[in-house]
């Protein structure tokens, strides 16, 4: 009887330091009082990871950057417009054909090889994932 009272007591106390560990989520507070980055460095950043990608030159890299920081404005305007509208098909219609735009444009300024490799990574990291309208020409 002794041992199945210890036994009850250790399990007991062995349950709740296991529940104790329990990680913290983030919460929307969290996430929101996460630093806002400047269109100026989005663009920068996405210029970045495209320069990484297909190895822009050094006369390709202030020409994708105008572009992307284009983009980003322009998104920035289309949020703002839309801020009150949770959900709004409208907002999404005006994302995705600034996104076309700006690939459309950087068709221009990449070489076919390069804009090749963009398509392939592209099509790596929506695989499993929903269709892209961008690719779509």
């Amino acid at each position: 009887m002794k041992k199945v009272i210890l036994l009850a007591g250790c399990f007991i106390a062995l349950a709740t330091s296991v529940s104790a560990q329990e990680i913290a989520k983030p919460t929307k507070a969290d996430h929101s009082a996460r630093e806002k980055k400047t269109p100026e460095q989005r663009a920068q950043k996405q210029m970045e990871t495209l320069s990484t990608e297909v190895n822009l030159t050094p006369e390709q890299k202030p020409k994708v950057y105008d572009l992307f920081l284009t983009k980003v404005k322009k998104a920035d305007e289309i949020n703002e417009k839309y801020k009150t509208q949770p959900k709004d098909e409208a907002k999404n219609k005006e994302l995705v054909a600034n996104r076309k735009q700006t690939h459309q444009n950087l068709k221009v300024v990449l070489t076919p090889e390069q804009f090749g490799i963009l398509k392939a990574k592209q099509k790596e990291r929506k695989a499993g994932g929903k269709e892209n309208p961008m690719d779509k020409d």
